[in-house]
């Protein structure tokens, strides 16, 4: 049987990855993960060489498609293994299979491909005509067409969260990341829902485990972790439709006491829906406002949700004692220094537990990204930022003043006492300040809602904060021995 290994350079449990794994271990194929650290990757390659992997497989998102074909060559240096890239970044931009240490893209969901790729190794067989797959043969890259079928979410086994016990951060947690569908109806600028429906054949895409699978689910994923204190829904959307949610909460609340938190939905919500989420002990919702103004709202970033619906939504929500965390999209075209300090009001008559703030990254495949201001002014690079938190893609006249805002703006609207020095403090050329600031108050936030251990805490700081800089002085220092040259992978 086959050995598949599966990489990331995230320490976050992939849903992708433990879906694929829990159906190809059905089939008696061997499965497991392997975290790579930026700054130690030795250890995880000398890791994936001892396990003598048939096929090593990759999640890829455009922050990381650097890191990871860095990654791949060495993998490919090392190991017979086949190599396939997979996820978001694969499917807008497949043409990454010609990068030579990529033999397959998976451009379908990978528990159909991945397991039928396995299935032709056992055998000897050629693998390369697989649909979903686009795979070299013979020096010719071989492009199959799609497959009909989805996965039938109901029918697919348990997320296999075993191979992720051996890393303390996941074996000691408190707290599961659970997906109970997939997709978003939504169509809104700065996100790829759009392209996902479109890719896998329109609506058919967004769709959730019926309320008892998801129960079933949540069971399994309590039980064997047995010290489970928060879940933490990782949906795009909690519900699709309000039969799914009532059904779903009155069962929850039946069968469990665990809190949880989850992406909030305003379409059609009503205020007996709220205390249903509070009878099933929600701990938190998060309202992805992404700007406090409503125009802005609506036109550019097409997500069409009035102040109005937002506000009666909080005001049910403070009435059945639930917090709720909203956001703000710093980066976005026409929206100035002047024009995010306007808006503080808003979210201070919000009033949200926490506003969690990004930069917006002009990834390709977006809509917003092809809007002429994005265009103009977006930075010539090769590479994202490894977080959305410490730095713009899109630069104009204010860009410093704003990522000096954006990393203290939680604390403007929190603190009216504090805003105005916050503010004024925000025109100075003083980054190392304003990231420190940022890392107090996200720090907070990641504390009390994602409900971490302190040593996962530590880890988070590590993650999210020390090694973007770090990250930041290697690229420095990268580029200028590398200017006008091809990284060593592209070679």
């Amino acid at each position: 049987m086959a050995r598949v290994a599966f990489i990331q350079d995230i320490m976050v449990e992939s849903i992708g990855y433990m879906s694929m794994a829990a159906v190809l271990k059905a089939q008696g194929h061997t499965v497991d993960v392997f975290y790579c650290d930026p700054f130690n990757q030795h250890v995880t390659l000398g890791e994936v060489q001892r396990f003598q992997p048939d096929i090593v497989g990759f999640s890829v998102l455009t922050p990381s498609v650097s890191f990871l074909l860095g990654i791949a060559h060495k993998v490919k240096q090392r190991t017979r293994a086949l190599t396939i890239f997979g996820n978001i970044h694969t499917l807008l931009c497949p043409e990454i299979i010609e990068k030579p240490c990529v033999d397959m893209v998976c451009l379908w969901e990978g528990e159909t491909v991945l397991p039928q790729v396995c299935a032709q190794l056992d055998a000897k067989m050629p693998y390369q005509h697989i649909k979903g797959l686009w795979a070299k043969e013979n020096g010719q890259i071989i492009k199959n067409e799609m497959p009909a079928d989805l996965v039938d979410l109901d029918a697919l086994p348990f997320y296999d969260r075993d191979m992720y016990d051996k890393y303390s951060f996941f074996r000691h947690s408190e707290y599961l990341r659970i997906s109970l569908g997939r997709g978003c109806p939504a169509s809104c600028a700065f996100c790829h829902s759009s392209f996902l429906r479109q890719h896998y054949g329109g609506g058919r895409y967004v769709r959730k485990m019926s309320p008892e699978r998801a129960i079933e689910e949540i069971r399994y994923q309590v039980k064997r972790r047995k010290k489970v204190k928060f879940i933490f829904f990782t949906d795009e959307i909690f519900w699709i439709s309000k039969d799914w949610l009532r059904r779903f909460l009155k069962m929850y609340q039946e069968n469990f006491t665990i809190p949880f938190s989850a992406n909030f939905h305003f379409t059609s919500i009503e205020e007996s829906d709220i205390k249903l989420f509070a009878e099933a002990r929600v701990n938190n919702l998060i309202f992805a406002v992404e700007s406090g103004d409503e125009h802005v709202r609506s036109s550019l970033l097409h997500k069409h949700v009035k102040d109005c619906d937002i506000f009666k939504v909080a005001e049910w929500m403070r009435a059945q004692k639930i917090a709720y965390v909203s956001s703000a999209m710093f980066g976005l075209p026409q929206m100035s220094f002047d024009a995010h300090v306007a808006q503080i009001d808003f979210y201070r008559r919000l009033k949200p537990a926490y506003v969690w703030t990004v930069f917006f990254q002009a990834y390709p495949g977006l809509e917003l990204t092809q809007h002429p201001d994005i265009r103009s002014q977006a930075i010539n690079q090769k590479e994202f930022a490894p977080t959305v938190h410490h730095d713009m893609s899109v630069k104009g006249k204010d860009a410093y003043q704003l990522e000096n805002l954006k990393k203290v703006y939680f604390l403007c609207i929190a603190f009216p006492w504090m805003s105005g020095f916050l503010i004024s403090l925000s025109k100075l050329r003083l980054p190392i300040i304003f990231d420190l600031l940022f890392m107090i108050h996200f720090s907070y936030y990641i504390y009390r809602f994602e409900r971490v251990s302190f040593f996962q805490f530590l880890i988070h700081v590590k993650v999210f904060g020390i090694n973007p800089l770090l990250c930041k002085v290697r690229t420095f220092f990268l580029s200028k021995k590398y200017h006008d040259q091809e990284m060593p992978y592209d070679k």
